[in-house]
């Protein structure tokens, strides 16, 4: 039964628009109690995060490894500060609320201005976190430098896929 929920949550019509919402399921499963864990603090390494608004010369950005997730990965994906965030300046977006070639355009910049190495992008697997792979994947082509790039996806009930 649980494939057939899944089945069903992950199917869009061609015409999908996020803006218009989609039916919202919701997730039966006893959901763990992360807050008993120990080392819950916060990960955080520079402020602002959200890419609309940092400035690509920040240099809270000169760290060699960046983290792009999708606004909502954070609160679909548990331990998000301990798995993924730990030594990482960290920008966050919605590629459906923006414009994406500005978002290109700031990451391009970023990417050019400081010594990255790495860049993992944190996304879900809904249609509307699509974009942001392409929009990384372009701006690493056209910043001349090589850059290691690592994609994790998170599915609606919080699990890597």
């Amino acid at each position: 039964m649980d494939s057939d929920k899944n089945k069903k949550r992950m199917q869009f019509s061609v015409d999908f628009d996020v803006f218009q919402g989609f039916n919202v399921d919701s997730i039966d499963d006893k959901v763990e109690d992360i807050n008993k864990r120990k080392n819950m603090s916060s990960k955080i390494s520079q402020w602002p995060i959200k890419l609309k608004i940092v400035s690509p010369f920040a240099s809270s950005l000169d760290n060699k490894h960046l983290l792009i997730s999708a606004d909502c990965v954070a609160y679909a994906y548990g331990n998000f500060h301990n798995d993924f965030m730990k030594d990482k300046s960290i920008l966050i977006l919605c590629p459906k609320a923006e414009n994406i070639t500005n978002y290109e355009n700031t990451i391009v910049e970023i990417l050019k201005v400081h010594p990255i190495e790495s860049v993992t992008l944190v996304r879900m697997e809904v249609p509307c976190c699509m974009d942001i792979t392409e929009i990384i994947i372009s701006a690493l082509k056209r910043c001349d430098k090589e850059i290691n790039f690592k994609e994790v996806i998170i599915d609606t009930s919080g699990n890597i896929i």
